[in-house]
């Protein structure tokens, strides 16, 4: 499989530290064997207005951390899911380990698609990509 044949993915980070989007973005589009295209937004607002805007195209996920000012990510994901159902865009909270029970309860109730903890580890997300959105890549070298 040629470059120019990998497979696109669109993601929506939503993260306040651009450190953290900064080495998400690296990491994965390093060793995902696909093409990922990032829209990074650091504030929950912004990015909701954004989605008003018209049809994304090809938004494929959104991943969002949970602690951010003015919304968290439980927030977010409330809001999102309003709009969208979770077949229509799932969503991923990451946190830095610091999600009560509670929180995660109430992240479940919203149908989140998954929690991942930070440090992202990059080989469990790219399996998660493969997985879930990458059906037509079974059977291709992860690493």
């Amino acid at each position: 499989m040629s470059p120019s044949d990998l497979p696109k993915i669109a993601i929506d980070l939503v993260e306040d530290n651009l450190s953290d989007a900064t080495l998400i973005q690296i990491s994965l589009a390093a060793n995902a064997h696909c093409e990922i295209v990032f829209r990074h937004f650091s504030h929950p607002p912004a990015y909701l207005e954004a989605l008003s805007q018209p049809a994304i195209p090809g938004l494929t996920l959104v991943l969002t951390d949970f602690m951010m000012p003015f919304m968290n990510g439980l927030g977010l994901l409330n809001e999102l899911r309003s709009r969208f159902s979770a077949e229509e865009l799932p969503v991923f909270i990451c946190t830095g380990g610091y999600l009560s029970d509670a929180d995660l309860a109430a992240c479940q109730r919203a149908d989140v698609s998954g929690v991942i903890t930070k440090p992202i580890d990059t080989d469990e997300w790219v399996q998660i990509l493969h997985d879930q959105f990458l059906p037509s890549l079974k059977g291709w070298p992860i690493r």
